[in-house]
């Protein structure tokens, strides 16, 4: 790679960064090339909004087929069925700001609903997921009063 190519490069990566808050425009990059996409993706998953996602299946299905294989194994063992899924081009989580544990609950909650038994095995123990969840999010809303 030139000089010039790599001020280019940096040229379109500052300019593409101005569009973080406009997904649309930001998700017409990915089609444009390879260097643009490279470029969108991270700031796409970045600055994910894991609350007002209009399809979260495919959210999830893009995160899971990132775990590595000892995890979905781990999974697999307590019967929880990941969606078959190609090796990702990216390792997508890795740009992501992790969401707080009640977000990762309602992933969850997503996650089990209606494929699975309420009661789930955890460490030889039976749990109900869904009654942990809640007490998880009276939790959340305690810290969230106890910081402000």
């Amino acid at each position: 790679m030139t000089k010039f190519n790599k001020i280019n490069i940096d040229c379109f990566n500052l300019i593409i960064n101005e569009l973080r808050m406009d997904k649309r425009s930001l998700r017409s990059c990915l089609l444009v090339n390879k260097e643009w996409c490279n470029i969108a993706v991270p700031i796409l998953w970045k600055n994910h909004s894991w609350c007002n996602e209009d399809k979260p299946e495919k959210l999830f299905t893009a995160i899971f087929s990132c775990l590595p294989s000892s995890s979905k194994q781990i999974l697999s063992d307590y019967n929880i069925k990941l969606p078959s899924t190609k090796s990702p081009l990216f390792n997508y989580v890795s740009f992501c700001e992790f969401p707080k544990p009640k977000i990762i609950n309602k992933i969850i909650g997503i996650v089990l609903k209606g494929r699975y038994n309420r009661e789930i095995l955890y460490d030889g123990e039976t749990l109900d997921y869904g009654k942990t969840l809640y007490d998880n999010e009276k939790l959340d809303d305690r810290e969230e009063l106890d910081d402000k």
